[in-house]
């Protein structure tokens, strides 16, 4: 019997029921009249600030929730669980490295952006070294984050295909027009408390699993033993080796530097912060967003070590009942949860749920970027007009996300290649932050000469090449 024979019958399996489409129907729903509620209430997104900013009095409680809910994707949803399946607990310990890092751009970035009265992170390369290196950096991030996009919507929806009788592009098209008309609707605002609602909607489906995974093979000691046998509880070695897949050193230079990158001058994370009046503010909102984090990917870590124990003798992979890693989760949420009416819905939820919390994000801060490090220099308009501006900008890039989600479906490795050009931009651009905070002689030419030198054209585009 051939791949897509076996996919197909599984899904005539195990497909979702009525009830399941009704539970993910009202996510759909409740998500979009939260940014329904937003355009009609408040300041009615009519000025950039409001728009974009949230009018810079949102509580702490949401942005906190926010962070969580933006940082971590569709892929960290699927990802973990299944990392954890294939090569144990490795990539657990990837916490202390992200907490530290988000502790250092806490105190060390997010008072800088307060200061400077920043609207968004390179506008303060424009006052530190100047305008040209602003563009630079603006456009990278716009680039990279125009990618990723598209991965965000792809990855998941292409998982859950495999495994469920949910259709591909149905799943593509409507994350991606529901999460366009909030953002639009609605705002910075509806954007952080639909996030709200989704870190719940991702939690709840980790612990149902969690839960029901254990009890079908007789509680938590019997999942911690069949991962001891299995060689699934493993300590990362303290060895120098950076050749190796995965060490402690590894592991937590990996997170401190993904974490100070995204909460110190990501964009994205960075404009969370910024909706709120004060540094003690935006730095209690982070500081609180640590621990749900590092809950968040430990129940994840469990989650993949309790996926283990019930596949412990019938490896779904090892049988072809399932393709890839990542298709591990949506398929044992159904196989485990299917005598629950609506409970696969659920789960289902918390998946779309980490794609929706996440691309709402890079629509927001592209939005951001395009409108003040690109529009505001050059077009002299009112603020209401920018506003407006603002809001087809981002039905454009809602509309641009699904184009490349059709395009990049025919290539090979998009995570990999969206995971390439992270790395290309997110580097150079925390070594461009770093100079100009922890240096005063550090001049424009000199970091943009350093840019060259660290990530030339042509090297970009040979790494690209052998994806």
């Amino acid at each position: 019997m051939n791949q897509s024979l076996v996919e197909e019958t599984l899904q005539k399996e195990m497909g979702l029921s009525s009830i399941d489409y009704v539970v993910i129907g009202a996510m759909f729903f409740i998500s979009s009249a939260i940014g329904l509620y937003f355009h009609f209430s408040g300041g009615k997104q009519k000025t950039t600030n409001e728009f974009l900013l949230a009018g810079q009095n949102m509580s702490i409680f949401p942005v906190a929730l926010s962070l969580m809910a933006s940082g971590k994707s569709a892929i960290t949803y699927l990802g973990v669980p299944a990392d954890m399946y294939m090569y144990g607990t490795h990539f657990a310990f990837v916490n202390l490295g992200t907490s530290a890092g988000a502790l250092v751009a806490g105190y060390l970035f997010i008072p800088v952006f307060f200061n400077t009265k920043s609207s968004t992170t390179y506008e303060y390369l424009e006052k530190r070294f100047g305008r040209l290196l602003r563009r630079i950096c603006s456009l990278s991030f716009s680039l990279q984050v125009i990618l990723y996009t598209a991965v965000c919507l792809y990855a998941p929806a292409l998982a859950l295909s495999a495994v469920t009788n949910l259709s591909l592009w149905t799943s593509v098209i409507t994350v991606g027009v529901v999460c366009t008309f909030y953002c639009t609707m609605g705002g910075m605002k509806a954007v952080l408390w639909t996030d709200v609602l989704q870190a719940l909607l991702m939690y709840v489906g980790l612990i149902a699993i969690l839960a029901k995974g254990s009890s079908d093979v007789g509680g938590v000691q019997t999942v911690w033993d069949r991962a001891e046998e299995g060689g699934r509880l493993i300590v990362p070695g303290f060895e120098m080796d950076f050749t190796s897949r995965y060490t402690f050193l590894n592991v937590f230079i990996y997170g401190f530097i993904t974490s100070l990158s995204a909460y110190g001058v990501g964009q994205m994370q960075v404009q969370r912060m910024l909706t709120v009046s004060s540094v003690k503010k935006a730095r209690i909102a982070l500081f609180s967003s640590i621990p749900v984090i590092a809950i968040f990917h430990v129940v994840n870590v469990f989650v993949g070590l309790v996926v283990y124990a019930n596949f412990y003798d019938c490896d779904p992979l090892s049988s072809k009942e399932i393709s890839k890693p990542d298709q591990l989760l949506p398929y044992f949420s159904l196989k485990a949860l299917s005598s629950f009416p609506g409970m696969p819905g659920l789960c289902i939820c918390g998946m779309l749920s980490a794609a929706l919390s996440t691309l709402s994000s890079l629509f927001n801060s592209l939005t951001t970027v395009t409108v003040e490090d690109f529009m505001r220099p050059f077009w002299k308009m009112s603020d209401r007009k920018n506003a407006l501006a603002a809001k087809f900008i981002t039905i454009f890039y809602g509309f641009l996300s699904l184009v490349l989600t059709y395009i990049v479906s025919s290539f090979g490795n998009v995570l990999q290649a969206s995971t390439i050009v992270y790395g290309l931009v997110a580097g150079p651009t925390l070594g461009v932050f770093l100079l100009g905070v922890l240096t005063a002689r550090t001049n424009e030419k000199v970091v943009r000469t350093a840019i060259l030198l660290l990530q030339p054209p042509y090297l970009q585009w040979q790494r690209l090449s052998h994806i």
